[in-house]
């Protein structure tokens, strides 16, 4: 089966040692940013990580993103508008969202918050799941 990952399906995956389940799979070029301010993140605000892992770490993310297939959102900012209204979701979110509702392929993300809110919309599992 096919699958559409959310940047935090990707982190979880790769945080885990999971790689084999992004190989093949889809995401949206956006992840590559939201994986990077994740990073960033983890090192700047939660001060988990020094600035040499939050590099290694990011070639990780780099290196996994070579393995799946990267999606342009392009010529349906109306479209992802509309699904976040419909879904009480952010841009980013209903990006996925979106894409997983257009190609029938279910979401994957560790976003517990995400998942109960649109289960309805769209089919999500988590990594566990598949």
């Amino acid at each position: 089966m096919k699958y559409i990952f959310d940047s935090s399906a990707i982190f979880r995956a790769v945080e885990k040692g999971l790689h084999s389940k992004l190989d093949g799979s889809y995401t949206l070029t956006l992840a590559r940013y939201e994986l990077g301010n994740i990073v960033l993140c983890e090192g700047k605000i939660h001060k988990r990580i020094n600035t040499a892992e939050q590099y290694e770490i990011s070639k990780s993310f780099e290196k996994m993103l070579k393995f799946m297939h990267l999606v342009e959102i392009e010529g349906v900012i109306g479209n992802i508008i509309k699904t976040a209204n419909e879904t009480n979701s952010s841009f980013y979110d209903a990006s996925y969202i979106y894409y997983s509702k257009i190609t029938g392929m279910p979401l994957v993300t560790e976003d517990t918050k995400l998942a109960n809110r649109i289960g309805t919309y769209v089919k999500v599992v988590n990594i566990a799941e598949i």
